[in-house]
C-alpha cells in the first residue's frame, strides 16, 4: 500500500506485509552492518511530523542543532532503524545550507540514507587508498545526537552519482 506523497511532506511511503519468511539480502559492502536510517528534508517541520504522526508514529526525539543549522525529528522503527526529518533553521551554517539548496532545487523529500557501519575509520581508510572521495575524516555526531557520541563519514555525492549518503559507527 502507498500513501499519497501530499500526505508525508512529500516522502514515497509504502506499506509491506510479508507473506511468507521475510526477504533478506546479504550485505555485499565489508563493515557496513545495516540501513540506519532514511533522512527527509522538509520547509515546515511541525506540518511533516502531524503528517507522520498520522500514520501512527511517535517522535522519539526533537533537537536543534546549533552547529549544522538545523531542526531535526526522529521517529523509531520497529527493527530500530529510524526516519529522520530536518528542516532547515540557519542557513549561514553549512549543513543547512546544503539542505535548503536541496529544497530549492529538488523540493522536499529523501534527502540521505544512512547505513551503520562496524568501523567508519576502517571505511574512511578503505576508501582513500581506493581512492573513494569524501567529504573528510570521520567526525563525531553533535552532542545532543540522541544516538551519542557516533562517529559519522559522508562519501562525496560525486562517487554516489549525487545520492547523500552517511555511514555511522554508534558508540
Amino acid at each position: 500500500m502507498w500513501i499519497k506523497p501530499r500526505a508525508t511532506a512529500s516522502a514515497f511511503v509504502q506499506f509491506l506485509s510479508y507473506r511468507g519468511p521475510r526477504y533478506r539480502e546479504e550485505t555485499v559492502t565489508p563493515g557496513v552492518l545495516r540501513l540506519f536510517t532514511q533522512v527527509f528534508a522538509v520547509h515546515d517541520l511541525g506540518a511533516a511530523i502531524e503528517s507522520f504522526g498520522a500514520l501512527g508514529l511517535t517522535v522519539w526525539a526533537r533537537y536543534t542543532t546549533d552547529l549544522w543549522g538545523l531542526d531535526t525529528a526522529v521517529f523509531r522503527l520497529p527493527d530500530g532503524s529510524n526516519i529522520e526529518i530536518v528542516a532547515p533553521v540557519d542557513t549561514s551554517r553549512s549543513a543547512a545550507k546544503t539542505v535548503n539548496a536541496f529544497l530549492e532545487t529538488r523540493g522536499q523529500g529523501q534527502y540521505m540514507t544512512v547505513f551503520e557501519a562496524d568501523d567508519v575509520g576502517a571505511i574512511f581508510d578503505r576508501f582513500e587508498a581506493s581512492g573513494v572521495p569524501n567529504l573528510g575524516p570521520p567526525t563525531p555526531a553533535p552532542p545532543n545526537s540522541p544516538w551519542g557520541p557516533v562517529q559519522q563519514l559522508w562519501p562525496h555525492p560525486k562517487a554516489t552519482n549525487g545520492a547523500f549518503l552517511e555511514l555511522l559507527t554508534l558508540p
